[in-house]
């Protein structure tokens, strides 16, 4: 019946909240405890929890700090560069760091900074100088079409 139904679930939810400091602090994170969940799919779940634990919103923007302007975000900004061949919108959808269409003008100037330097191959550089013109408002454009697929909003981090 309805009322056997709900008493169970109270009941559950009481032992969730008061007898288990873990499933509690699961609950409270996602809204469940996972004890519908068979054994392995845990077993795996906390087998890749150990391999690859959470990151932290602080974890990122500290990692950020010391990335930006870092001799490796130069390195993957010229391997990058050598991996799209120089077409500065793939380079900005699938290979770089926190790049989005408010960052631009910092990656733009980074980029020329590497050309100046004679840090990049030279055969790529029309194709980077073409595509680069118009990335803006393609990123743009593609940042809207993301947010529509996933209901997310995209933030820069720079």
């Amino acid at each position: 019946s309805d009322t056997t139904l709900e008493f169970q679930y109270l009941a559950r939810i009481h032992e969730i909240l008061t007898k288990d400091p873990a499933r509690r602090q699961l609950y409270d994170k996602y809204g469940d405890d996972g004890s519908d969940l068979s054994k392995d799919f845990v077993d795996a779940y906390e087998y890749w929890r150990n391999a690859c634990p959470e990151i932290s919103n602080t974890e990122v923007d500290d990692y950020k700090s010391k990335y930006i302007g870092s001799e490796q975000e130069k390195e993957d900004f010229i391997d990058a560069f050598n991996a799209c061949k120089g077409n500065f919108f793939e380079m900005a959808t699938t290979r770089l760091f926190f790049t989005k269409s408010d960052t631009i003008d910092r990656d733009l100037s980074l980029m020329k900074s590497l050309l100046h330097d004679k840090r990049i191959q030279k055969k790529f550089i029309p194709i980077f100088e073409k595509t680069s013109k118009t990335v803006q408002n393609k990123l743009i454009k593609y940042e809207r079409e993301e947010e529509e697929k996933f209901n997310v909003r995209i933030v820069a981090y720079v």
